[in-house]
């Protein structure tokens, strides 16, 4: 089974079968531990996952069939600012990477890049 792995924690996310699980659990960590978080549809496993309400970004349920060096499928921004906030929070976990963003060559929207600093 394809593992997704948070962009932000370098850690497994918990995959749920459907929105409403996801919701539920969302809703779960709402009551529980006061967490605000919104469930997505992930492009790459087809299945739902959570983020914290306050790393939301304008990122689109549409993919495009671009894919990273791995074969990936690549995350599409709606927005150059949501690409670069994207950037931002990245960067807050792991400062050996250099990214940038590009226009996505297929859809409307922007792309991450990056390559490791020397």
């Amino acid at each position: 089974m394809f593992k997704c792995v948070s962009n932000f924690t370098g850690k497994e996310l918990a995959c749920y079968a459907s929105l409403d699980d996801a919701k539920e659990a969302a809703n779960n960590l709402l009551a529980t531990k006061s967490l605000h978080f919104y469930a997505y549809k992930c492009s790459n496993c087809k299945y739902y996952h959570l983020s914290p309400e306050n790393k939301k970004l304008n990122v689109t349920n549409y993919a495009c069939n671009c894919t990273d060096s791995n074969g990936n499928q690549k995350s599409l921004y709606m927005t150059k600012e949501d690409a670069l906030k994207a950037i931002k929070k990245i960067n807050e976990k792991n400062k050996s990477l250099r990214l940038s963003v590009y226009h996505c060559p297929t859809r409307e929207g922007w792309h991450l890049r990056h390559s490791h600093k020397k």
